[in-house]
């Protein structure tokens, strides 16, 4: 690794040394395995070391060896309440980042990451660090900045990984710590979400959100998928809503996956900890209780990988009084990130986290686009 990413990693790490003395896993806490849990976990997070290396070094051959064929890359958070990517790849546009070494940094921050492991797909999340060569206009390199994503990698049959899927979920943003200490609880009002700062577009990283630069519109995203395999992941999706509105725990023990995992709150895409996390048995009680009377999606995309789906977009529910658990919940809406995977024919929900939300609001047209 170069001496610059060496310095610029380290300034990064003591930057939330603070945070870390306060308790060495309190900003992940319930999340997720550390990077080095057990040999998947390692193996993870060696693949991503050296994928993120080979970026720099214009290795393309490296990186076509741990791609899947159908990998996708999803630059700027916009997307994660409803925007138009800034940038969206696929893998051979990736590539020819890689081939012209559009990167001067791109470092993995170890401490961050955290795995979801889930039979043969596994979920990491964290944050990397980000120069680019040459900015637009300019002869000198970009300044440095945060990015945090997440990543779906797919096992495969001779125990090796590949790299499916990234998003970022937060950022870019032009600070190393890349922390946003104004978001301090995992929920709020429309009214208290309207007051949090949002982190400006970084023009070093990607072009700037304007009239003439609007961002990716979905038709020309290479991530979203309009094939008739997708449209079955969205019907899938719909179905799942409808039977926790109806309680068909029948549907839903088949639907999810026994290792399945819900992420709630939005805190965790900075670093912080998960609002709650729920597990199958949590999502069959909520069916059975009936606690829902309304869960509809909108805004669905999917990515399609094969046999996996990934699928973004935003749910809107209620929760009756008799239900609610705390004073704010009623009507709210939630956008999020959700993995799919196709065992033996039958399609079933492995992961879901909320990357915006949630939002609450008195009635349904209060919650609006958010």
């Amino acid at each position: 690794m170069r001496f610059l990413q060496m310095l610029l990693l380290t300034i990064s790490i003591a930057s939330t040394a603070t945070l870390a003395a306060q308790s060495a896993d309190s900003r992940f806490e319930r999340q997720g395995l550390p990077p080095d849990a057990n040999a998947d976990t390692r193996a993870l997070t060696e693949l991503q070391l050296k994928f993120e290396d080979a970026t720099i070094r214009g290795d393309v051959a490296f990186v076509e060896g741990v791609e899947d064929p159908t990998m996708t890359m999803v630059h700027g958070d916009r997307w994660t309440n409803g925007g138009r990517p800034q940038l969206a790849d696929d893998r051979a546009a990736y590539n020819q980042r890689v081939a012209s070494q559009s990167y001067y940094v791109h470092d993995l921050d170890p401490t961050s990451l955290r795995y979801e492991l889930h039979r043969d797909l596994a979920i990491c999340y964290g944050r990397y660090l980000s120069v680019v060569s040459r900015p637009a206009g300019s002869n000198a390199p970009g300044k440095i900045t945060s990015i945090w994503f997440e990543r779906v990698f797919r096992k495969l049959p001779d125990g090796h990984w590949v790299y499916l899927s990234h998003r970022t979920v937060h950022g870019p943003i032009n600070s190393p710590a890349g922390i946003d200490p104004t978001r301090v609880a995992w929920t709020s009002t429309v009214a208290e979400q309207a007051k949090v700062p949002v982190n400006p577009p970084c023009a070093y990283a990607l072009p700037p959100v304007s009239a003439d630069n609007p961002g990716v519109s979905v038709d020309k995203d290479p991530t979203v998928s309009k094939s008739p395999e997708a449209a079955e992941v969205i019907a899938f999706q719909t179905a799942i809503e409808d039977a926790l509105v109806k309680g068909d725990s029948g549907f839903l023990m088949k639907a999810i996956a026994e290792d399945f995992s819900m992420v709630h709150g939005d805190i965790w895409i900075r670093g912080g900890p998960a609002g709650h996390v729920d597990g199958k048995d949590d999502f069959l009680r909520y069916a059975a209780d009936k606690q829902y009377t309304v869960r509809d999606d909108d805004h669905v995309h999917v990515e399609m990988h094969g046999d996996v789906a990934i699928a973004y977009g935003r749910y809107v529910g209620y929760v009756p009084a008799k239900a609610a658990t705390t004073p704010n919940q009623g009507w709210f809406s939630a956008w999020y990130e959700r993995v799919y995977e196709r065992q033996g024919g039958q399609w079933q929900i492995v992961s879901h986290r909320t990357v915006f939300g949630p939002t609450y609001g008195s009635t349904r047209e209060s919650l609006g686009d958010k």
